[in-house]
């Protein structure tokens, strides 16, 4: 989380530039983990007699930065690089000390698309690598890199206002949105692959540089 924020100091520097692209912001998630094809918290749940419970707060963590607009007859375009931390806790209620922390770490390029004024379109697909950090053995252990893609549909509430309202707001806007997320990590165990599902909503205050004409 430490290397996150320094990385968030040095893209909002960079948000300054004419014609730049640059978003940050927290999402409340809903994540699904699968390790060699099973649902991870379903199978805790047949050892230990239903003592495996999720986190209701699982967050994931996200930076876009880029450029643009690109005017290609459908609306303004940016390119991204898309940048994001996914966290998905599971207690054990049983043993307290026996909890399991999922971490995902995507990286990416990807597009931002405004179809119609004030709705924001995103897809990207790219890397990642999970962590699974085990509290009782106090060890924590990394998959192989594996892929990820996601898609995003957000209410962009600087581009949806009236031209007086931009005037004063300028470049700065905020994001309401969702956002669907797979990824696929390969493990060191053969056939045992992690798959990583996340349904979020999320709020993300933008520097989006936009044409005169918007």
């Amino acid at each position: 989380m430490k290397k996150s924020l320094l990385l968030v100091i040095a893209f909002a520097a960079f948000a300054s530039a004419q014609g730049s692209y640059f978003d940050v912001g927290f999402g409340f998630a809903a994540v699904d983990t699968r390790i060699g094809g099973k649902d991870y918290v379903r199978e805790a749940n047949n050892l230990l007699a239903n003592h495996a419970e999720e986190d209701a707060t699982d967050f994931e963590f996200g930076i876009k930065i880029g450029y643009g607009p690109f005017g290609l007859g459908i609306g303004p375009l940016y390119v991204v690089a898309d940048l994001g931390v996914i966290e998905h806790n599971v207690f054990n209620n049983l043993y307290d000390d026996d909890n399991v922390v999922f971490t995902n770490y995507i990286f990416g390029p990807g597009i931002l698309l405004y179809p119609i004024s004030g709705i924001q379109i995103g897809l990207s697909a790219g890397i990642s690598v999970t962590t699974i950090d085990m509290e009782k053995e106090n060890i924590e252990i990394s998959s192989d890199l594996g892929y990820m893609y996601s898609v995003s549909a957000a209410y962009d509430f600087g581009g949806s206002l009236g031209t007086f309202y931009k005037e004063i707001l300028g470049n700065h806007s905020f994001l309401l949105g969702i956002k669907y997320l797979g990824a696929k990590n390969p493990t060191y165990v053969s056939g045992k692959d992690i798959k990583t599902e996340m349904v979020s909503f999320f709020v993300k205050y933008a520097y989006i540089h936009r044409k005169k004409a918007d």
